[in-house]
């Protein structure tokens, strides 16, 4: 089966089940997981859609879920840049016709890199292009290449492109760069090395309500899925989208230690706004860390901090 994404009147087709694949025209295919689609992987799309359209063939994009490093080191936590759905967002943004989804599990791990490409890569897509990133693995113990492809290009009639590093800076562009940076809570290189502003979804829910009670009241929000990777503590200047509207404020993200908070938990404050808005699905996007979490003597301290942490998004936010 699959289902349609549709953003900016662009139609993407996403297959869930390798069973159920069409027979794919002069396949432009690429394969990865592409968590993020960042800049790097934008310059693969852009290579695909030409291809595709010189050739008069489909763009198809090969994904897997989960993400296979969570598979393969199920003890190490590993949090991810875009969920599924976000992915499917900003792949339908790039002209990108289809998108495969395979079913990463712990059988697929362990083929080979010939099977692979034989049993899964040419008997389900029967690509007329395979386009790679310069550092692409795949096969069990990641053994297989881009020079794998080539060993049986001539049996299978395929041609390769490979795509080089895409740097910015000279810093080569990557997903793990991403992470760190937003680990780190460097936003600006994040968005940088992204193309575009890294965002948390989530649901709005009731808080106790602290913020309220000293003129700040704030949304609390519970990201979907918990693989989702939430950047460092500290406060951040962003938009959030709401409803369709996009509004201006601040996020704090932490445990909340003046009030005696343990738990981690993102709160976001919305300038000139005033709503219920609990069950609401909101999207934040991150712009700027202003400042670490801190833990104040006060509640009256807190408030002191806040109302600059206001001034200073209402300063920016006033320059455009």
């Amino acid at each position: 089966m699959y289902r349609f994404a549709v953003l900016n009147t662009h139609v993407l087709k996403v297959y869930n089940s390798i069973n159920s694949l069409p027979t794919f025209k002069n396949a432009v295919i690429t394969i990865g997981s592409f968590d993020g689609v960042h800049r790097g992987h934008q310059m693969i799309l852009d290579v695909m859609k030409k291809q595709a359209d010189e050739v008069g063939g489909e763009s198809v994009l090969i994904t897997f879920y989960p993400h296979p490093r969570m598979v393969i080191e199920p003890n190490v936590k590993f949090e991810v840049l875009s969920t599924n759905n976000e992915k499917i967002n900003y792949l339908s943004q790039f002209g990108l016709m289809n998108m495969v989804v395979i079913p990463f599990d712990n059988s697929f791990a362990e083929m080979s890199a010939e099977e692979y490409i034989e049993h899964f890569i040419c008997k389900n897509f029967s690509p007329h292009t395979i386009i790679l990133g310069y550092d692409h693995r795949f096969g069990k113990g990641r053994e297989g290449n881009i020079d794998s492809f080539r060993k049986f290009q001539d049996q299978y009639g395929y041609e390769i492109l490979e795509i080089e590093a895409a740097t910015i800076d000279e810093i080569t562009i990557s997903s793990t760069k991403i992470r760190n940076a937003l680990k780190s809570g460097d936003i600006q290189k994040a968005n940088d090395l992204l193309g575009y502003k890294y965002s948390i979804e989530g649901l709005v829910v009731l808080g106790k309500q602290i913020g309220r009670t000293i003129g700040f009241p704030t949304a609390n929000i519970v990201v979907e899925e918990e693989q989702k990777l939430i950047p460092q503590n500290g406060v951040y200047l962003i938009e959030i989208l709401l409803d369709n509207f996009t509004h201006q404020g601040l996020l704090n993200i932490g445990t909340r230690p003046t009030v005696g908070g343990t738990t981690r938990s993102i709160e976001a404050y919305i300038l000139n706004f005033d709503r219920d808005i609990y069950g609401k699905k909101i999207k934040i996007s991150l712009l700027q860390r202003i400042r670490d979490e801190k833990r104040f003597e006060n509640i009256d301290l807190l408030k002191h901090q806040l109302l600059k942490d206001r001034e200073y998004a209402i300063d920016y936010f006033s320059k455009g």
